[in-house]
């Protein structure tokens, strides 16, 4: 079942976020991210005070993925918003299942729904498979749009 987060899901989107999630985006090697401060925006945005979607799978009960996106303006078009991923995740376990695009579909009707001109999805180019990842996009109607650059500024020493 997909459906939208709500305060009780931000501790295991949290978890979910900070376990394999996180060991996965060597781009993050570095940075300064805690449990507590990912649990604020969640809340945030759950709350509705920030500009965003928490989107939860859940199989039997359990909650075995999330994605999270925010609402973006780009000089491009001031007036409608860009929906932007910001993280997404399925366990390994239920995976396989269309959870993920599942979790994408709902994300993208509630962006349609608040007038978003866009959807876009982070792909770290220092991941194994983004090429695999970015032909299952494709098959969305997702295209290539930029690659970006990431820096570190302050955070742990690397």
């Amino acid at each position: 079942m997909i459906r939208k987060a709500i305060d009780k899901d931000i501790p295991k989107c949290c978890e979910l976020a900070f376990g394999e999630f996180m060991e996965e985006q060597t781009w993050l090697t570095g940075t300064d991210f805690s449990l507590m401060s990912l649990s604020e925006v969640f809340s945030s945005v759950v709350s509705g005070n920030v500009p965003g979607e928490l989107w939860v799978a859940e199989v039997e009960g359990r909650t075995v993925g999330f994605l999270y996106a925010q609402y973006v303006h780009f000089a491009t078009d001031l007036m409608r918003p860009v929906c932007h991923e910001v993280g997404w995740y399925v366990e390994p376990q239920a995976r396989g299942q269309g959870l993920g695009f599942a979790l994408l579909a709902a994300v993208e009707t509630a962006a349609k729904e608040k007038g978003a001109a866009a959807v876009s999805l982070g792909v770290a180019i220092t991941d194994a498979g983004h090429e695999g990842l970015m032909k299952k996009y494709a098959t969305l109607g997702y295209k290539p749009f930029q690659t970006q650059a990431f820096k570190v500024l302050g955070g742990k020493e690397q």
